[in-house]
């Protein structure tokens, strides 16, 4: 097994303060940055609640150290402009939750997985966490996964409550090249899903709303 090219790294996200925020968040946990390791595969459920709101979102993912020896992978969950409560981070397998940390801005909240045993490059392994928003977190409006190198597979799928159904949905597709907006359809269904291969450096996204779509800023 070989790493194979790892093509351009960029953060996915265009806000600089963004970026220096996970960067702070990174040190903070005791994690490198960049982190030394790659998302080959991601597969990431999104629940929406009764109410509108999201539940939860569970990621299934095989990683691949770059470099040197793993033994922990740093992860953030972002709001951007938007200071919120710590959501809650479980290990549902390939390892444990070995530190969790809130930026002061509290638009970034990170954790490190600890992996079942660490891994040397070119090596893989297999987890999967789950992210539980409480009761006083702001209801969103979209979910979405971003990677910091191009990935073989990234596959959202959002699954909504019978009780709060949207009447529109969107895929945001946000590359170095700039950002594309596909309008979706649910057509009767209760869940959308949106998939893309060797994808990246960047962000994948589905939005959605009830009432009128807002128009394109």
């Amino acid at each position: 097994m070989r790493t194979g090219p790892l093509g351009s790294t960029a953060f996915p996200f265009d806000e600089d303060p963004t970026e220096q925020r996970v960067r702070e968040t990174f040190l903070a946990m005791g994690a490198a940055y960049p982190d030394p390791t790659r998302e080959l595969t991601i597969h990431a459920v999104t629940d929406v609640g009764p109410d509108g709101r999201v539940l939860r979102r569970t990621t299934r993912m095989v990683v691949q150290a770059t470099s040197g020896v793993v033994a922990a992978i740093p992860f953030v969950e972002i709001t951007t402009g938007e200071p919120t409560p710590q959501p809650g981070f479980e290990a549902l397998g390939g390892g444990r939750i070995l530190v969790r940390h809130t930026h002061p801005s509290r638009e970034v909240h990170g954790f490190m997985f600890e992996l079942d045993r660490p891994i040397s490059s070119p090596e893989t392994t297999m987890i999967e966490w789950a992210v539980v928003y409480p009761a006083g977190f702001p209801i969103t409006d979209g979910t979405g996964h971003g990677v910091a190198f191009q990935s073989r597979e990234l596959l959202l799928w959002t699954r909504f409550d019978p009780g709060w159904v949207p009447d529109w949905c969107e895929e945001l597709e946000e590359t170095p090249a700039g950002l594309t907006v596909t309008p979706r359809a649910l057509n009767g269904a209760l869940s959308l899903h949106a998939i893309r291969r060797g994808f990246g450096p960047g962000a994948l996204s589905i939005r959605w709303g009830q009432g009128e779509r807002p128009e394109p800023s």
